[in-house]
């Protein structure tokens, strides 16, 4: 969907121009990302993170509003990966936080749940063991708690990480 272009949002907002209400298939729980949280950018000239962070935040919206609600947080998601693999910890478990706020509201459980994943894998980062439990905690329980069946993979990678902190 996003291929590594920066100008994918375009295409929502033409979508949103057709769908003024949004799409007729808004429901909760529409899983967009599954266990999908991986970061790949093939794009390796100067600047090229910030102008790619930049068009997602900037079009994520418009294909949030276009998919009736789907894909509600990850803007958060994506920055909160980048934020991670460049070392920037308080910036990313920000992002994290924010997206487990507008996943939450929006009924996107596979986000809310991959950004306490990344919390986890932040606080293991810096140190903070007690805290990593805690949020794979978090995981396991939110997913367990609303039997969430298409996100036992996210749970199973939680309880991974678990046993070896």
């Amino acid at each position: 969907m996003l291929r590594n272009r920066e100008d994918f949002g375009v295409y929502y907002k033409k979508a949103c121009a057709c769908l003024p209400g949004g799409s007729l298939k808004a429901r909760k729980d529409r899983y967009f990302i599954g266990n999908n949280n991986n970061f790949s950018m093939q794009d390796s000239k100067p600047g090229a993170l910030e102008r790619m962070e930049r068009a997602v935040h900037w079009g994520m919206p418009y294909m949030s509003q276009a998919l009736g609600g789907g894909a509600s947080g990850l803007q958060h998601l994506f920055s909160c990966e980048a934020a991670y693999l460049t070392n920037r910890m308080k910036e990313a478990a920000q992002h994290a936080f924010q997206a487990v706020y507008t996943g939450q509201e929006a009924g996107q459980s596979d986000v809310v749940c991959n950004a306490y994943y990344m919390l986890a894998r932040i606080s293991l980062a810096t140190g903070r063991h007690k805290k990593t439990t805690e949020y794979i905690q978090t995981v396991v329980d939110f997913i367990n708690e609303r039997n969430l069946i298409a996100l036992y993979d996210i749970r199973d990678y939680a309880l991974s990480w678990l046993y070896l902190c």
